[in-house]
């Protein structure tokens, strides 16, 4: 699979946003006529869904304290990898296998952790899943009542000192 070229992505969604047409903003940019309406339409039918534009390249952008937390921690990682190669040739050993574990680690992550649509995907699944279950849960009280209202005093009797009886025996009477 090729990479996304995002700057010439970033550029023909700039002017198309600004109402340029797919001639013109393949005349301005000299990128292919073809190129410019693939992504063209593409904008044109993410827009029409209310879906954003959004670049896989760009990065997600969260609160100033997540950013503030995520420079923190890019900055004692470089403070870290800085600290042994003070330490001289005899680090570089420990500074490769470090910087191999965080690139192995991020190539993980984009397989290993959901993106923003299956997150939601997932909540919609999982509350739909809660809700059967509840549903489910609902029926089978239901039920158990209706089989309890049908018995015989004797039988409630009975059933009522086989839970007694347990309840001594597990120790929660």
């Amino acid at each position: 699979m090729f990479k996304e070229n995002l700057e010439r992505n970033i550029i023909i969604y700039q002017l198309w946003k600004k109402g340029h047409t797919i001639d013109e903003i393949s005349f301005d940019t000299s990128i292919p006529r073809s190129t410019v309406g693939y992504y063209v339409r593409k904008f044109n039918k993410r827009a029409m869904r209310g879906d954003p534009i959004v670049f896989s390249g760009e990065r997600e952008k969260g609160t100033e304290e997540e950013i503030s937390l995520k420079t923190v921690l890019k900055y004692n990682q470089i403070k870290k990898i800085n600290a042994w190669m003070r330490e001289g040739p005899e680090a570089l050993d420990k500074i490769y296998k470090y910087l191999s574990i965080m690139k192995l680690t991020k190539e993980l992550s984009r397989e290993i952790f959901p993106t923003k649509d299956e997150k939601k995907v997932l909540a919609k699944y999982s509350n739909q899943l809660l809700k059967q279950l509840m549903d489910d849960t609902e029926m089978l009280r239901k039920t158990e009542t209706e089989k309890s209202t049908s018995l015989s005093d004797t039988q409630k009797k009975k059933r009522k000192f086989r839970v007694i009886q347990q309840a001594i025996v597990t120790g929660k009477l």
